[in-house]
């Protein structure tokens, strides 16, 4: 049976969830800093001279209430409310154990071919895979949606920027891929002097049934934030 609870991020609340001895927000955040790099899904700078949604306009909005905001990692950062704090990758991790220790356990690996992405994505909000078991079965009411990213957001008017994973019209079936910052860091030793420029994410698709930790540039790739309380 799924604990629901509830935060506030100051402005608007959220539904939150007990996994294992962890609580988690049961959906992205949408807390608008007042400094720092974030956009909702789609959104453009408003100088005319791209082809996304406006700033401010009812499809950024509705885009943002449906996927949560996009941050980049500093912002993300210091967006969770107090009480609460970005996921390492050891909370991550963490919750990553508890998940598989279940699969393993109720053998739904080998009964039903789920995995932790499996587990974690929401029923609907994504592009339906040909195999059925990689659909989300959410659960543990993580409600994991395909919310998308941003890349080089601050060059969307040259076309080098862009926005890719999520629907620009926030349409149920289009969702691809997710992406979480966490607050760990990424240092690359094999150059002098060590690239300390990236840090890690958690990422779940459509088409796999896994929820993988990679790792991306800080300033330059927009992503959704889970807080998960201290």
């Amino acid at each position: 049976m799924k604990e629901y609870g509830s935060m506030s991020d100051g402005t608007q609340t959220y539904k939150t969830v007990v996994i294992g001895t962890q609580t988690w927000m049961a959906s992205n955040l949408n807390f608008t800093p007042s400094s720092g790099k974030h956009k909702c899904y789609a959104e453009g700078n408003g100088n005319g001279g791209d082809n996304w949604l406006l700033p401010g306009s009812a499809g950024a909005k509705a885009n943002c209430d449906k996927y949560g905001r996009l941050y980049d990692w500093s912002t993300a950062k210091k967006a969770c409310p107090s009480g609460w704090k970005l996921p390492d990758t050891s909370d991550w991790g963490k919750l990553k154990r508890f998940i598989e220790k279940e699969i393993f356990d109720n053998w739904e690996d080998v009964d039903f071919g789920w995995d932790v992405g499996t587990k974690l994505k929401a029923v609907s909000g994504w592009k339906k895979a040909s195999d059925t078991t990689i659909w989300g079965v959410d659960s543990y009411g993580f409600g994991a949606i395909g919310s998308g990213y941003c890349v080089s957001c601050d060059k969307l008017s040259d076309g080098s920027g862009f926005y890719e994973g999520a629907s620009r019209e926030g349409k149920e079936s289009e969702g691809t891929e997710a992406h979480w910052w966490t607050a760990t860091g990424y240092v690359n030793k094999n150059v002098t002097p060590n690239d300390t420029t990236q840090a890690y994410k958690s990422k779940i698709t459509y088409n796999k049934k896994v929820m993988t930790l990679e790792f991306e540039k800080k300033a330059d790739y927009l992503y959704s934030v889970r807080c998960v309380k201290n």
